[in-house]
């Protein structure tokens, strides 16, 4: 198989954007550095190419469900 587009194009594919609110803005923030997000108060907005479930399970611990 053979991709024929740009390698920014490509990327951006794969990238995919989370808006999560959190407990308290506290929490927010250190997730916020934690994944090199943006915080807008309790919300946080990561850019990721995991999914949202492994994100979470590598901030919290735990086993990935499929």
């Amino acid at each position: 198989m053979v991709a024929v587009e740009p390698v920014e194009t490509l990327r951006e594919r794969h990238v995919h954007p989370y808006t999560v609110t959190l407990e308290s803005q506290a929490l927010a923030a250190s997730f916020a550095k934690d994944f090199g997000g943006t915080q807008d108060g309790r919300q946080v907005t990561v850019t990721s190419n995991q999914s949202l479930e492994e994100i979470f399970m590598d901030y919290y611990g735990g086993e990935r469900r499929d």
